[in-house]
């Protein structure tokens, strides 16, 4: 097996660490690539394992080891302390984006056949940049999604928050109304790691 590496951090190899050592590196790997250490809580909950490998609990997390370590109450892969502050900053730029949303959300949810808004992708997890968008998942009545995805769509064009599709990268506090399902229908077509993290960590 080769040596992990994330950005100019090498690891060591695996070879040889259980099977709960490996959940926990797996874990952490994906966060990195979000720039987003984990709580002891987060790290449990979100941990990457098989539906028969045993739960990982609070006490199983060592504070270190030869491939990751934790201060201030965050882990995350060894050399990559400053993630620990960029959460905070982070946290702070999120509270300011949460705050438009939520007063979005309160206007959408007087359109006919809203059924539920969340929020999801960066902003849910309170890591959200300056450049980030706020993306939205809505949950319609049975029978009225598109009639209600084109109401949605119109109110945040009229407030002037819906992100252009323009096919630019960034669009600073717009809204991405990207996701609408139906409240008889929720089953999602993509099984794979990331839509699954997005539906875990969803804001309502």
């Amino acid at each position: 097996m080769f040596p992990i590496q994330s950005s100019s951090v090498c690891l060591p190899l695996l070879n040889g660490a259980d099977e709960q050592k490996r959940a926990i590196v797996s874990t952490l790997l994906y966060y990195d690539l979000f720039a987003y250490p984990l709580r002891a809580d987060e790290l449990v909950r979100f941990v990457h394992r098989d539906n028969a490998a045993p739960r990982l609990a609070l006490c199983d997390i060592a504070s270190a080891s030869d491939w990751w370590s934790s201060s201030d109450g965050y882990w995350f892969l060894r050399g990559r302390e400053y993630l620990v502050d960029l959460r905070a900053e982070r946290q702070h730029i999120s509270t300011i984006k949460l705050t438009q949303a939520r007063r979005w959300a309160h206007s959408l949810q007087y359109v006919p056949g809203v059924r539920f808004i969340g929020i999801t992708g960066s902003l849910s997890m309170h890591s959200a940049t300056p450049e980030d968008d706020i993306d939205l998942l809505i949950i319609t009545a049975r029978g009225r999604l598109w009639l209600t995805r084109t109401l949605v769509l119109m109110v945040l064009w009229t407030m002037h928050v819906k992100r252009a599709d323009d096919g630019q990268p960034e669009h600073p506090d717009q809204a991405c109304a990207n996701i609408f399902l139906s409240e008889d229908d929720l089953a999602l077509p993509d099984h794979n790691l990331f839509i699954a993290h997005e539906i875990c960590q969803m804001l309502p």
